[in-house]
């Protein structure tokens, strides 16, 4: 039986949040407090949840680059780009 609350959203999200934190999808284990087996009555496999994380993380990281990049040019431009 599927546990209550859990989503491919809610778990796509907390992954994200995980990555950034530990560096593992594994840690949605511990973070739900659920058995691997019972994550995957959620998510096809690990594959689909970092699937999920890739357009939060690239949306993030425009709006850092964006914000990082207003008013500059050039070289500046390019040094702000990398540092974001």
């Amino acid at each position: 039986m599927a546990r209550a609350g859990l989503t491919l959203e809610r778990l796509t999200l907390e992954g994200a949040e995980l990555v950034d934190e530990v560096g593992t999808d594994q840690a949605c284990v511990r973070r739900f407090g659920v058995k691997v087996a019972s994550l995957y009555l959620h998510v096809k496999n690990s594959q689909e949840l970092k699937t999920g994380t890739a357009p939060l993380a690239l949306e993030e990281l425009a709006d850092r680059a964006a914000d990082a990049l207003a008013g500059w040019a050039g070289k500046d431009a390019l040094t702000a780009f990398a540092d974001a």
